[in-house]
């Protein structure tokens, strides 16, 4: 969502994933997607959405990348466990200096009380930012994420 001439946002959540379905519907519309095999991912607000978005599957998301994302409302112990059941894993990425570092530490404690597929990765000395080596770590966390 447009904040300025420079800036965007995903603070209206339920406009995010109105316009996420929306893109969607018009990519699907002119090409063939496996509907089956969807993957989200993003940045900061966008990692919290692409989480948000595979908890509430109201697109058959298989699996996510969330960089230095935040928890979303809609992340709770039996949406995880609800997951597992369709086999959705999720990959969160982030800076050992990312202010939502200890938000972050405690999403892996409770995949791990779900027993929730997922990885997790800290970059030393990073901070709220992209990893310089972002495209192997993506590299990694999709061979992750598309393993049976």
């Amino acid at each position: 969502q447009v904040v300025d001439l420079k800036n965007f946002s995903w603070d209206d959540n339920p406009l995010a994933r109105q316009e996420v379905l929306q893109v969607v519907s018009e990519i699907t519309d002119h090409h063939f997607v496996q509907l089956d095999k969807i993957f989200i991912g993003g940045f900061s607000q966008g990692g919290t959405l692409s989480i948000d978005l595979s908890i509430t599957q109201i697109l058959p998301i298989r699996g996510f990348i969330a960089l230095c994302a935040q928890k979303p409302d809609s992340f709770t112990t039996e949406a995880l466990k609800n997951l597992q059941d369709i086999n959705v894993k999720g990959v969160i990425l982030t800076g050992e200096n990312d202010p939502s570092l200890d938000v972050q530490k405690e999403m892996i404690q409770e995949f791990e009380q779900a027993h929730f597929p997922h990885r997790f990765s800290i970059t030393p000395g990073l901070g709220h930012w992209f990893p310089a080596d972002l495209s192997t770590k993506l590299d990694d966390a999709l061979d992750y994420l598309l393993g049976e």
